[in-house]
């Protein structure tokens, strides 16, 4: 039977219990072509960030899943003259977090790539290197279950607030028992030195996203001119 199509429901179940509970060879399963039992990674990374966009405006303070510590601009904003060039700045720089909170989704799609070419570059000439698409394949699934592991931790600090400081570690656990599942027989704590390599080449590019969004907006609240200007001194 065609779960994808049939009982689209019982596929995402299906899915999200395996991504927990055997990752690496469901993600070796669908790249070998077994996917007819097999949500859709990017469907269900869609669906995961709805639903955890809509969680987050009713269970964080914050309204979203960007820390509250990132979005204390906003209180700032109240101290600066209406409408001149700092006042600016900040409301720009509120607006593309409060766009990163409400299209969750979107925002992990585009880092898919991204963090897709790092595990990409540190596992070169690993016991199976395995081609970009099909990195590309393997960073969805990951993706998809970290997303199902922060739900499960907002929901879980409803009931016990100390459960907030565990989701992070949760997720990269279960990354690093993903890659190493996925990578068997081959041993263990050579698997997780690649897999951290791959993070420090990934965050190397999280941080010139950054960049490249801070310059973006700078540029957009001050003009081009006055950001040459600037820089200039």
């Amino acid at each position: 039977m065609d779960f994808t199509n049939a009982e689209p429901f019982h596929a995402e179940f299906r899915l999200l219990r395996q991504l927990l509970t055997r990752p690496g060879h469901t993600i070796r399963e669908y790249i070998r072509g077994r996917r007819v039992p097999h949500f859709k990674p990017v469907l269900m990374i869609m669906i995961l960030g709805a639903v955890l966009t809509v969680l987050s405006k009713y269970l964080l303070e914050s309204g979203g899943l960007i820390p509250t510590s990132l979005l204390t601009i906003n209180e700032g904003a109240r101290e600066l003259e209406p409408g001149s060039r700092d006042a600016q700045i900040v409301k720009n720089f509120r607006e593309a977090l409060s766009w990163m909170n409400e299209h969750l989704a979107i925002t992990l799609i585009a880092l898919i790539p991204f963090y897709a070419m790092s595990m990409r570059m540190a596992f070169r000439k690993f016991r199976r290197e395995y081609n970009f698409p099909e990195w590309l394949v393997i960073t969805c699934f990951v993706t998809a279950q970290a997303l199902a592991i922060y739900g499960i931790f907002l929901l879980l600090r409803q009931l016990l607030p100390a459960f907030a400081s565990w989701d992070f570690t949760a997720m990269m656990a279960a990354q690093i028992f993903t890659f190493v599942q996925l990578f068997r027989p081959y041993k263990g704590w050579k698997t997780f030195l690649r897999f951290s390599l791959g993070y420090v080449y990934y965050g190397m590019f999280v941080i010139l996203l950054i960049l490249v969004g801070v310059f973006a907006i700078l540029i957009a609240s001050l003009g081009w001119d006055a950001f040459v200007g600037e820089i200039r001194g």
